[in-house]
């Protein structure tokens, strides 16, 4: 019987035995169309609902857009139910135990996707261009390929090495009593056979979850089925495009304080690195979404070196009035003392300022003497001493700051990235589905 079926469908080739089989398919057809009406649903009594099973071939994850708040897969969503009203003798018509009809024939279930962006897909026409498998029994397996985008919250706080859950809820779009589609939990499979994985995300697992929704006070009970995926950003590109340069200029950031006064690119240099700050938080702003709740981490820290290097340029305009410091008067008594405890630290080390120091006491001593006990050479040199130790020591404090807030971002995001991945809301009788090979 099947042979004839290739014969016909293939060559064209026209046999007694096709013609029985094409027979045989409108006997079939003749009798169970007659008098179907597809806008009743099936079932005997109308206060049972038809059960309906659900199975998911995911085939990619198109996006994640977290700024948006949408999740984009392409998924295979087949559909099974049972309509007595379809069902024949597999005996008495040549062995015939399937065929192929019209979605826009016979009753399909009304269920479609709750949090999808946009019209639900149950609303576009190409849905009747995906045909029915009848099988004798009267059960119906209907194929519909998609592309769906759902509304997903989600976790930015860990970004980019952020795990998220986002999920694909199913349900029945009649809200009147009494509910005519009951989605069964029990048999609901996710299939990764056809799956392409995602260069941006990888996909660590799934699961299944069933929730009754309640309408109308109480009274109507929703079923809705809930197709939960867990998914881990790849991070290495985020990594080397953002994270590393932020971390590279926040270390640079420190070492502003080393840069000779005499250069004159000592504030230059740090409104810079404060202005390219300001632009990676704008960068960041791109990539993540406009709340204030879970805010990123990198955001956080991002914002911090900004303010810290707003800091470092008010540090530089006093240590730099210090070191050109107009009019001249002598050092301050808490300044000689600063100094005094720095020098004792590195006793054995000759600074920059102290051989100009020197120069200076050698052409003082070709000059005539002056009247004021502390020349004005002398006090120029103390001041220029101070602001030297001054860099030195906010050198070595602000290296220490951006140090440890690098080591304090690092760590936590890491620990996030490889402790052991929660299901939410999952519990012992949810189907959880592990991370396709």
């Amino acid at each position: 019987m099947k042979t004839a079926l290739l014969i016909v469908a293939l060559l064209g080739v026209w046999t007694p035995e096709s013609k029985a089989v094409v027979t045989h398919f409108q006997n079939i057809y003749n009798s169970v169309m007659t008098d179907y009406v597809k806008y009743v649903r099936p079932g005997n009594n109308s206060d049972e609902a038809v059960e309906v099973q659900l199975l998911v071939y995911l085939y990619q994850i198109n996006d994640m857009n977290a700024k948006e708040g949408f999740f984009g897969v392409t998924t295979q969503i087949t559909m099974i139910w049972t309509d007595e009203r379809l069902a024949w003798s597999e005996s008495a018509n040549g062995d015939v135990w399937r065929m192929q009809l019209s979605a826009s024939q016979i009753w399909t279930p009304p269920i479609g996707v709750r949090n999808s962006v946009g019209s639900m897909y149950r609303d576009a026409n190409a849905l009747t261009n995906f045909p029915v498998y009848v099988y004798n029994d009267g059960m119906c397996k209907w194929d519909v390929l998609l592309d769906l985008k759902t509304s997903c919250s989600m976790n930015m706080r860990w970004f980019p090495f952020d795990i998220q859950q986002c999920s694909l809820k199913f349900g029945s779009l009649t809200q009147w009593p009494p509910v005519q589609v009951d989605l069964a939990a029990e048999n609901t499979e996710i299939s990764y056979a056809y799956y392409s994985p995602s260069e941006e995300l990888a996909l660590e697992g799934s699961y299944v979850k069933k929730v009754n929704i309640t309408e109308w006070g109480g009274d109507v009970v929703m079923p809705e089925l809930q197709f939960v995926f867990t998914m881990a950003r790849r991070p290495m590109y985020f990594f080397v495009n953002l994270l590393l340069p932020i971390f590279t200029l926040a270390a640079l950031a420190a070492f502003v304080f080393y840069v000779p006064p005499e250069a004159g690119e000592k504030v230059g240099l740090a409104i810079a690195l404060l202005l390219t700050f300001a632009v990676f938080l704008l960068v960041l702003q791109d990539n993540t979404p406009q709340t204030s709740q879970n805010i990123p981490v990198i955001s956080v820290y991002l914002a911090t070196v900004l303010a810290i290097s707003v800091v470092s340029s008010f540090v530089q305009i006093i240590v730099l009035s210090q070191y050109h410091i107009h009019p001249v008067r002598p050092l301050p008594n808490y300044l000689k003392s600063f100094v005094r405890f720095m020098e004792r630290k590195q006793p054995a080390k000759t600074s920059r300022v102290d051989v100009t120091m020197t120069e200076l006491d050698n052409e003082k001593n070709t000059l005539p003497p002056m009247e004021s006990d502390e020349s004005e050479e002398q006090m120029i040199g103390d001041w220029k001493n101070a602001a030297m130790w001054l860099d030195k020591l906010l050198f070595r404090i602000f290296l220490m700051v951006h140090m440890l807030l690098f080591l304090t971002v690092m760590s936590l995001m890491i620990y996030n990235f490889l402790v052991p991945i929660t299901k939410d809301g999952y519990d012992e009788t949810d189907h959880y589905f592990d991370t396709p090979e």
